[in-house]
């Protein structure tokens, strides 16, 4: 890198310091800006490059050249939204902002019941967007842990089902869940849960997640099998 010493002897010298007025110092050369003289072609677009003392030194015209005290051309606070980025932005969250209150109103039976980790529930959840052929299906689970972000919130269950651990992630705000049904508050130990989310439970045994087999539920219309007197 030239040193300023060196940047302000180019520009004491009597044959250029007449012709150059301004003087930009980088890290890989220096570039100076000139006026084009009265015997150069003005009209012509092109950049002329010359040779100073083993230097590139580029002249421009001085309808191209902008001082650095020059801050007429910045943005101003209202023209902050004027980026085609930034609009965006704005548009995308007021549409985001707008379906997650659509969502929320248009299904009370989810958002309306209040759930936790560690709470035994069941879920009542379409196969389709067709209300004439779609089928309905209810399937239980514990709940290990539920994610906000927006749009995109979920919450995950685990159950057993035909002796086969079962895992899902159902999208909290998706079209096709119907419904959310409390079974039982902190069924996993039968105490508040601190924990933010229960994934040690896949490494214990599958019979402390097998909400479809217990059969002691409060209001559950399932009995459970005994003998016949």
């Amino acid at each position: 890198m030239l040193s300023i010493a060196r940047s302000s002897r180019l520009l004491r010298c009597s044959s250029f310091a007449s012709n150059f007025s301004a003087l930009n110092v980088s890290s890989s050369k220096l570039v100076v800006a000139a006026p084009f003289s009265s015997g150069g072609d003005s009209s012509s677009g092109e950049d002329k490059v010359v040779a100073v003392d083993g230097l590139n030194v580029k002249r421009y015209k001085d309808q191209y050249y902008r001082k650095a005290e020059d801050q007429s051309n910045l943005p101003t606070r209202s023209d902050k939204y004027k980026i085609a980025r930034k609009r965006a932005n704005i548009l995308l969250s007021l549409v985001n902002t707008e379906s997650l209150s659509a969502s929320i109103s248009s299904k009370p039976k989810v958002f309306n019941t209040p759930f936790e980790r560690g709470d035994a529930i069941e879920v009542e959840y379409a196969s389709s967007m067709d209300t004439k052929t779609r089928s309905i299906t209810k399937f239980r689970g514990l709940v290990l842990g539920r994610t906000n972000k927006g749009l995109a919130s979920s919450f995950t269950i685990r159950d057993v089902v035909l002796e086969e651990t079962v895992e899902r992630t159902i999208p909290l705000h998706s079209p096709l869940l119907l419904g959310v049904r409390v079974l039982e508050k902190n069924w996993i130990g039968k105490k508040r849960i601190r924990r933010a989310k229960l994934t040690y439970l896949r490494d214990r045994p599958d019979v402390e997640v097998n909400v479809s087999g217990w059969k002691g539920f409060e209001g559950d219309k399932r009995k459970k099998k005994g003998k016949k007197k």
